[in-house]
């Protein structure tokens, strides 16, 4: 059964990729005629916390 986000999971189970290498991933960085995906970058997710006064908490 296909589903939506089939070709993400085709191109994560066939590669070992990481969701951040995927979400990262520009089309410059594919080269279709030599077959190959160049992987230099990752994405990740960083939460700041502000105290009520809006200061940073560390």
């Amino acid at each position: 059964m296909k589903t939506r986000y089939y070709e993400v999971f085709y191109i994560i189970l066939n590669t070992g990729m990481r969701i951040g290498e995927l979400a990262a991933l520009m089309w410059e960085d594919i080269d279709f005629h030599a077959h190959r995906i160049r992987i230099y970058k990752t994405l990740n997710k960083t939460t700041i916390f502000y105290d009520d006064s809006k200061r940073r908490i560390r």
